[in-house]
């Protein structure tokens, strides 16, 4: 692993088996959650958005779906589903955000230093390395190591780098695009908190990417 720092914490045997105890136990999905409130949006205010993010015949249909409550994730979860109705379409909302696709956006680092850690098990790494996002949050040193855990098993995810506000994967498998890509996507949003992109467009990015990017800082 690659690290910019020194380390964070020298573990013992009590607490390493005890994350990974909570590695195999916890759902991480109830520890990380996405901070940002689903907020209710007006249908004229979410057609305007739409229009310009899509072109009119996409807020034509907002305003014909005849939804009773439209709410930030709604929206943006119609959007993506919209996207993929449409390929060309999804082409040009993706121009802009290909660098977030491969290793592209992976933060360069000056004087970084490679650390072997005495352990094969990726997902006892937070035991040795301090990452902002599971501070202010019970069990969330446990919740990122269940993340990374559910990750390598489901995706083939490696952590290879750790910035401390920062995590760097690499990944085998993508997953397909739809409800999978909009799961992961909530999923990485929610470990990586300050990633400044929607939903819909990180959704479209994990299905194409061998490399995922989070970070969550002060």
């Amino acid at each position: 692993m690659i690290m910019r720092d020194q380390l964070y914490h020298e573990p013992d045997a009590r607490e390493l088996a005890d994350l990974d105890r909570a590695a195999r136990t916890l759902d991480p999905w109830t520890i990380y959650r996405r901070r940002t409130h689903d907020e209710p949006v007006t249908v004229e205010r979410l057609a305007s958005q739409v229009s310009s993010l899509l072109g009119a015949e996409a807020a034509r249909e907002i305003f014909a779906s005849k939804v009773p409550m439209w709410t930030r994730r709604t929206a943006d979860r119609w959007m993506y589903d919209r996207l993929l109705a449409d390929p060309p379409l999804l082409e040009r909302r993706l121009r802009g955000y290909e660098h977030l696709i491969g290793t592209r956006c992976w933060h360069p680092v000056r004087d970084p230093q490679l650390v072997l850690l005495p352990t094969t098990t990726q997902w006892l790494t937070p035991a040795w390395s301090s990452y902002f996002g599971f501070y202010g949050r019970p069990d969330g040193q446990g919740g990122l190591a269940a993340a990374i855990r559910q990750w390598e098993q489901r995706w083939g995810a490696a952590l290879v780098a750790s910035w401390g506000t920062m995590l760097q994967f690499v990944v085998a498998r993508q997953p397909a695009p739809g409800d999978q890509a909009w799961e992961l996507a909530g999923q990485l949003l929610a470990v990586g908190d300050n990633l400044q992109v929607s939903q819909s467009v990180l959704a479209i990015v994990v299905s194409r990417s061998d490399a995922w990017f989070l970070h969550d800082r002060p």
